[in-house]
């Protein structure tokens, strides 16, 4: 197979820094790079309500955006945080070049947490993520592997049950993050 993973991102709107994931979690195998990606598209395409409708500036994404703020008291008026998660990764990598992005959920009141726009927010956020070099001062650099860490002080049960509710969505966060996502995990 004679073809480089960089030139489809000149046929199609995909980013050159994305496309370089997916040859660095397939060992620079061009074969194995395509398939992964072709996987990867294949699981947007069959879980729409996951990776569609996701143009930030779209009246649906910014009226989940006002419902998922809130003012926080103790900053002034115009800082806010996300109400039932947030994504946070780290700025520079860890001495074996793994990249740490924490999770959290800021408030245990599942009435603001809802798993479908959640598991969306989070892939967004990861997508976004994915675009941009690992390291703020080296952007050549990609991370050997990814580093999740969870916060779960205000975790509960009812989250976890509303989860379960939306198992679908939760079985398609797992397919992406373990089988189709230009990422490697690692466990620390």
């Amino acid at each position: 197979m004679n073809f480089s993973l960089i030139n489809i991102s000149s046929h199609t709107n995909l980013d050159q820094i994305f496309l370089k994931r997916f040859l660095k979690v397939s060992e620079n195998d061009p074969t194995k790079a395509l398939n992964l990606l072709i996987s990867n598209l294949k699981l947007r395409k069959t879980a729409r309500h996951v990776f569609s409708d996701r143009d930030v500036m779209s009246d649906k994404i910014q009226n989940l955006c006002k419902i998922s703020w809130v003012k926080l008291p103790e900053f002034s008026s115009n800082f806010t945080k996300l109400s039932f998660s947030q994504y946070i990764p780290l700025p520079k990598l860890t001495k074996e070049n793994f990249k740490i992005t924490l999770i959290r959920y800021p408030t245990s009141d599942t009435a603001l947490f809802n798993a479908n726009d959640a598991t969306k927010m989070c892939m967004m956020s990861h997508d976004a993520r994915c675009a941009l070099p690992d390291d703020d001062e080296n952007h050549d650099v990609l991370a050997d592997g990814e580093v999740l860490v969870m916060d779960m002080n205000n975790y509960t049960f009812r989250h976890f049950f509303e989860a379960v509710k939306n198992m679908a969505t939760a079985n398609i966060f797992s397919k992406y993050s373990e089988d189709v996502a230009p990422v490697t995990l690692r466990q620390s």
